[in-house]
């Protein structure tokens, strides 16, 4: 119970600081102040995508050696690189409401990310339920498989194809560069926490 308060409330700290700096960043050209909320939207999908990215080649470890090491890590990694993925698609709402006028669920890479969230939800029961390391390992490496691809592969519609590089400002790189390296401090503490409570959890278990 503890270690789920001390992640909200560190979530809450880093949104309340996002926001705030958020609103002190630069605006853009076409998005106007509009862009503020893609700085937390993008950034919180960045962080997502590395961190499926990483559970994905951690389960290729786990696929092939069945280690300790990859056991202890693959969960928390897959968990919260999934839950930031999911924080970065809520935030894409309002940010779609404001600088599109509206939520458009069939545009393809709005359609693409809803679907992958269904899908990791749906790995993420499968990885909860089976016994083996090598079956977990195999569904996170084919789920950060399927996220890579999916993304890549889906046309640009109202998305544009680098939000963070495309305008002419030299400080607008900058800031979402800081947005994605302030959720990652966020998603590196909360999985090295989650690994330590499991450990912890885990070892009370052996004892007792």
């Amino acid at each position: 119970m503890r270690l789920i308060w001390r992640s909200v409330g560190g979530l809450v700290v880093v949104l309340l600081i996002a926001w705030v700096a958020a609103l002190n960043a630069p605006s853009e050209q076409s998005l106007g102040t509009g862009i503020r909320l893609v700085y937390i939207h993008v950034g919180l999908i960045w962080v997502g995508l590395l961190g499926i990215t990483v559970a994905g080649l951690c389960g290729l470890v786990a696929l092939a050696f069945a280690s300790p090491w990859s056991e202890r890590w693959l969960g928390p990694l897959a968990w919260v690189g999934l839950g930031m993925f999911i924080a970065g698609f809520l935030f894409s709402m309002p940010a779609a409401s404001v600088n599109w006028g509206a939520i458009f669920w069939a545009e393809p890479r709005y359609f693409a990310i809803s679907l992958a969230i269904c899908v990791g939800l749906l790995t993420q029961a499968a990885y909860g339920w089976l016994p083996w390391l090598r079956a977990k390992g195999a569904i996170q490496a084919g789920y950060a498989l399927y996220v890579t691809f999916s993304i890549l592969l889906t046309p640009l519609v109202l998305h544009p194809r680098n939000p963070a590089f495309q305008d002419g400002s030299g400080l607008i790189p900058y800031f979402f560069v800081g947005f994605f390296l302030l959720f990652l401090s966020y998603a590196v503490w909360l999985v090295w926490s989650i690994s330590q409570w499991l450990q912890e959890d885990m070892g009370g278990v052996e004892n007792g």
